[in-house]
């Protein structure tokens, strides 16, 4: 189980280094007048640090692989339905 949550904890850093390094690409985007790419760099920041941040709510075994936002968003918000009624 501690193994599982070293794999866990590993996951989540790597959301977060991924997420910042999105924000750094999208300023740099910005800066080169590439605002469209800059837009799509911030929306995958902001799906990392969602992802990150809601894990809060998920167990190592039960957190949702998900690569759109969307379904996992709705997963998280039927898991925080589920904790409220239990």
């Amino acid at each position: 189980m501690r193994n599982q949550n070293n794999s866990y904890e590993r996951i989540l850093q790597k959301l977060k280094e991924r997420g910042e390094r999105f924000l750094v690409d999208a300023e740099l985007d910005f800066e080169s007048k590439e605002y469209d790419v800059a837009l799509f760099h911030v929306e995958q920041a902001v799906q990392l640090f969602l992802k990150g941040k809601s894990s809060n709510f998920w167990s190592s075994h039960t957190y949702p692989r998900v690569i759109c936002l969307c379904p996992f968003q709705k997963k998280t918000l039927k898991r925080l339905s589920n904790l409220r009624n239990a």
